[in-house]
Order: C-alpha cells, then structure tokens, then sequence
C-alpha cells in the first residue's frame, strides 16, 4: 500500500548518530537553552497530572536508529503498520514507544531531546490511556480512503505532515498551513489524547489543539475519507522535500553551497515561481530548481531567460525544450 504523503528521506550531510554536540550545534539554530525549556515543560505537565502516560510516535523513515534509540526493555514498542517485528517494512514504519515519565537524566528522553531538533521524526503524546488503547486509535488513522474508493497511507506521524493536517498555526515551517483535516477528523484523531507535541525542521516546540471534550462524540468515523482538496493539499505540502530529495540525490553538486538548513527555504521559494510559470509535473519543478541554481539572479534580469520563461508560462514552449535554448 502505497504512503500518500511520507516524506522523502533526506539525510542531513552535516548530522549523523554519535556526532559530537558542537557539530550538533554549529550552525546556531539550535541551543542548550532550548532544550532545557523543553524539558522543564514537560516535567511540569507530569507533575501537573500524574495519571499521564507518555508516549513517543517516531517515524523511522527519517532516522534510520529508530526505535532501537528510544526503546528500553521494560517499555513497550510496536510499529504501527504491521504486527510482526521481522517484517521488512518495519525499518522504515512508524513506531509507537511506550516512555517513562518525562526526565533529563533518561536516555530514552536525552535521544528525543537531541535527535528532534535537528532531524525532525518524533512526535510526543501524553494521554491517560494505555498502550494498547492508544495503539488502536493511532493504527485506525494510518488508513484513509481516497475521493476514488483506494486506501493509501497517511503518514500523519511526520511531524511535516502533521502540523499541516491540524493546520499548526505557530510553525512557520509549513509549506502549506492547513489545517486539511475538518473539525470531526481533528477531534476523532486526537481523542484519545491529553497532549500531542512535535518538533518542526527548526527545531521548534509545537502543541497541537486537543478538544478535551470531544470524547466519545466521533465514533462515527470508522475509516477517515479525504475529499480530493484534501488530498491535493496534502500532495503539494510535501512538494519540497520531493523536489530536495531529488536535488540532493542527482544534482548534489548544484545545491552544495546551500546550509542544509536553509535549502528547504530556498526550494520553497523556487517553488512558488514555479507554479506562477504553471509548472506542475515534478521533471519541470526540479529541472526549474536546477536552472534557479544554475542562474541565480539572471533569473530576475537576463532578458533571453525571461522572454523564454514567458514563452513557458503562455504554454508556447515545454520547460524541457527552453532549457536547450537558455544562455551559457
């Protein structure tokens, strides 16, 4: 079954697992302060409420230690896509780990803290439900039905995704701000919650809105149905990652001079040009990407690059062939 929204895979080329903290650090979006703030939130919702059971979903298709990383023998851990550990699809599924109480000195919570901000692929949940009543719950979300009858995945456990479909409106990360979901979908995904945070690619704390009073008001919904404006926003918000992942994976030499940390921006604002020219299919969208690298400002001035853009945007020539026709 094919997964509507995962986010390609990207590697940061500057992180990897067991790097030293001051390459952690380095490029500044990131600080000691922060962390701590995040753990002393947490530890105060705890003590607010000591009948909270904590939970982390973690998505290991965009790290691959997960999750082993987080996982401890006297906690459980099932992934939410299949019931046997030895299926394939498990190292890159998503994961839900049962946590202790929120603590700095636990190393399930040191490894949420410090792989989150930098690689976002873990999302945090506090509810007064078990295990098993929050797996049941979160693994009924994982299927929905298409405008056409199909059932795909949806892969609301990427915090990238997430924050779309609940339409997050503090995370300025989104490339589309949602929400995607209606009201129902929202309340009947997060009934069995108390709270639910993410982390964005900023590294930034996110809570999503949790209608404590919508339990038990959703059992309608047995399978969520998303209508086809649903689906294309959900498409075009993960447009980025799509056209970074292929940058990264067939032109890395054109992007290398772009902090990972910035090219997701960077993309983004190409994108929107993109559309403006009406390009949609994702050859134009990466080979436009290519040519806004390649270019740089004469994309703005060069009076040849912009009669043949033009020429794109009036749909009198195909990007391919004006790409022949671009200037050295």
């Amino acid at each position: 079954m094919p997964n509507i929204v995962q986010r390609s895979l990207i590697k940061d080329p500057e992180f990897t697992c067991g790097a030293d903290e001051a390459a952690y650090f380095k490029e500044g979006n990131i600080n000691v302060q922060t962390l701590s703030s995040d753990t002393d939130l947490f530890k105060a919702v705890a003590e607010g409420n000591c009948q909270l059971n904590w939970f982390a979903l973690a998505d290991a298709a965009q790290h691959k230690g997960l999750p082993s990383l987080l996982q401890s023998a006297r906690h459980r851990a099932q992934c939410l896509l299949c019931s046997s550990p030895a299926t394939q699809i498990t190292g890159y599924a998503p994961h839900l780990i049962e946590l202790s109480a929120p603590s700095a000195e636990s190393n399930s919570w040191k490894q949420i803290f410090y792989y989150s901000k930098k690689l976002p692929c873990i999302t945090l949940i506090a509810t007064q439900n078990n295990f098993d009543i929050l797996f049941d719950r979160l693994s009924n979300c994982c299927e929905v039905k298409m405008p056409d009858g199909e059932v795909m995945y949806l892969a609301f456990w990427d915090p990238a995704i997430l924050g779309v479909l609940m339409g997050q409106i503090d995370d300025d990360t989104l490339h589309i701000k949602g929400p995607v979901m209606n009201s129902e979908q929202k309340n009947w995904m997060t009934e069995k919650m108390a709270h639910w945070w993410y982390w964005d690619r900023n590294g930034c704390l996110h809570e999503i809105s949790v209608d404590k009073k919508a339990e038990g008001r959703q059992e309608s919904i047995r399978t969520l149905t998303l209508t086809q404006s649903q689906v294309d926003d959900l498409v075009e918000a993960s447009s980025p990652d799509q056209i970074l992942f292929h940058l990264c994976a067939n032109q890395p030499k054109l992007i290398e001079n772009i902090l990972p940390s910035k090219r997701y921006e960077f993309v983004r604002r190409v994108l929107s040009s993109a559309r403006e020219l009406g390009l949609e299919s994702m050859q134009d969208l990466v080979n436009f990407s290519c040519i806004s690298l390649i270019y740089g400002e004469r994309l703005q001035s060069d009076i040849g690059i912009l009669n043949l853009l033009q020429q794109v945007k009036e749909k009198k020539i195909k990007l391919f062939n004006a790409i022949n026709l671009l200037p050295d």
